[in-house]
């Protein structure tokens, strides 16, 4: 028996999926309100080759979803359990070539590769090709001649911008639970990777793993995933994130502010991937959220391509004076990720990936503890479950950061106050949803939960002085470019306004007793 604590660090509840590796295959997941289902998965052999483990090992994974509170943490108990009254289920392979939840279904063709992604709520499928692929890194030692650059940790130039691609060796089949149904796939000796399908999210969830990345053959390589909707019509254009905020349309061969002479055109078009990638028409926005960041383009029609690992062998001559070839326990790392796929209608694109990329940042922070005394015992004398908001916050408004001001505070507390930073940001861009992107309107007097509230500050960004003491330098341009700043509209004294991609940052002062 052990315990499961999750914390939420976002303004708004969440329903996350929770997997817990565990030694057996029945189990009960109890909390206050009684028992909730999971299912239970055998762990692939890709898993268990992740890290030398010693020979008392997890064989499965424990599936369930968790409820956890706006800034605040559910408890679960886990407890393992005879036949009668258990509530996961293994789930068995089978030959299914599709899965399919509430909202999205995935398809597969005879090989086991994906084929088609369908939503649901909108009745709308495109076909969907995906596929691991690598280009041959450019070596050679360091010279002064752009023509010979090497591929190396700074530098990304693939040998003639032809690739290779990996082709599925092996279609492991489909595990269809009650919460989740998962394919999976291998690709060779070094590439696999499973698509998940959940009973209750919009998305389809594709977790990766990739290496060692064989060298034997005296190549560097970089590798891809590429996912490819046949005749989508995108015509070379398509977006990206900057720093997970702001989304960016990006353009073959093409610089807004000067004229291209495209030299690299595989290499020249890879722009950063902090957390969304995506291409649309004029109906239909497919989506790509990533955990991490990586590089990715489209550089043909239809075409979401992502770099996902990178094994070289020069160095590119850039300040690091080695090449990027990393190892762990003798052999080259091995990388596991997620993906997070989105089909929706262009205009009802923002509500989905907006949420969904804090949701995959921010995810619950996850604690384990060993409990003797049975759930009833436990739930009686402690909280299974706590907010620490007054109330949940609006769907496009986030709360960026809660802390205690370390040291002197930039204005002094009132006596019997602790000055706390906050800042709220609004996450949405103008005109990115009919009513998401509207301004939004937050009461700070009402923001935490069981405390008093003793006034509040504006500061600037950096919290280190008061906002209306910023002045702003006026740069001197041939060509001036202003855009509409906003200021946070203070109504009745404690309730603010913010703006599509406005951040407010004050001191709030909080009753200590």
């Amino acid at each position: 028996r052990f315990q499961v604590s999750l914390y939420n660090p976002l303004a708004r509840p969440v329903q996350y999926v929770t997997r817990v590796p565990v030694s057996g295959n029945k189990f009960t997941v109890l909390t206050p309100r009684g028992p909730v289902q999971a299912d239970i998965f055998p762990l692939s052999r890709e898993t268990k080759a992740l890290i030398p483990r010693s020979s008392q090992q997890a064989d499965s994974e424990l599936v369930f979803v968790a409820s956890v509170p706006a800034v605040g943490f559910a408890t679960y108990f886990v407890d393992r359990t005879s036949n009668k009254g258990f509530t996961s289920k293994e789930a068995e392979p089978s030959r299914d070539t599709v899965i399919q939840g509430k909202y999205v279904s995935v398809k597969f063709d005879d090989d086991g590769l994906m084929s088609s992604i369908s939503n649901l709520a909108i009745n709308a499928e495109v076909p969907l090709h995906q596929n691991f692929l690598y280009y041959p890194a450019h070596g050679g030692e360091c010279v002064d001649d752009s023509r010979k650059q090497p591929s190396g940790a700074y530098i990304f130039r693939p040998t003639d911008n032809s690739h290779v691609k990996l082709n599925i060796t092996k279609w492991q089949g489909v595990f269809k639970g009650k919460l989740v149904q998962e394919a999976r796939q291998k690709f060779g000796d070094w590439a696999s990777q499973v698509v998940r399908v959940y009973q209750d999210k919009p998305y389809v969830e594709v977790e990766w793993t990739v290496g060692p990345v064989p060298i034997q053959d005296g190549i560097g390589k970089e590798v891809m995933t590429r996912y490819n909707i046949p005749n989508f019509g995108n015509g070379g254009v398509f977006y990206t994130d900057s720093n997970g905020r702001e989304i960016l349309k990006r353009q073959l061969n093409y610089r807004p502010t000067w004229t291209l002479n495209q030299t690299e055109p595989v290499a020249g078009n890879f722009f950063p991937v902090n957390a969304f990638i995506g291409i649309k028409n004029s109906d239909l926005q497919f989506s790509v959220l990533t955990d991490r960041s990586h590089s990715g383009s489209s550089l043909n029609d239809g075409d979401v391509e992502i770099m996902l690992h990178r094994r070289l062998l020069y160095d590119d001559c850039k300040g690091v004076g080695e090449a990027l070839n990393e190892t762990a326990y003798g052999r080259g790392l091995i990388i596991r990720g997620k993906h997070y796929l989105l089909l929706e209608q262009v205009t009802k694109a923002a509500r989905q990936y907006r949420p969904l990329a804090q949701e995959v940042f921010l995810r619950p922070q996850i604690t384990f503890s060993r409990v003797q005394s049975s759930p009833q015992e436990y739930f009686k004398t402690f909280r299974g479950n706590f907010s620490g908001l007054f109330s949940e916050f609006p769907p496009n408004l986030h709360l960026l950061t809660l802390e205690a001001v370390p040291g002197t505070p930039v204005v002094p507390s009132p006596p019997g106050t602790v000055p706390y930073l906050v800042r709220l940001e609004h996450f949405y861009e103008t005109g990115e949803d009919a009513s998401l992107s509207k301004p939004v309107t937050v009461d700070l007097k009402r923001l935490m939960y069981g405390y008093g509230f003793g006034g509040f500050h504006e500061l600037a960004l950096g919290a280190n002085i008061l906002a209306s003491d910023v002045h702003r330098l006026n740069w001197k341009t041939e060509k001036t470019r202003t855009g509409k700043r906003s200021k946070p509209l203070r109504v009745q004294g404690t309730e603010v306004t913010l703006s599509p991609m406005e951040i407010l940052t004050v001191q709030l002062d909080i009753l200590s007793t």
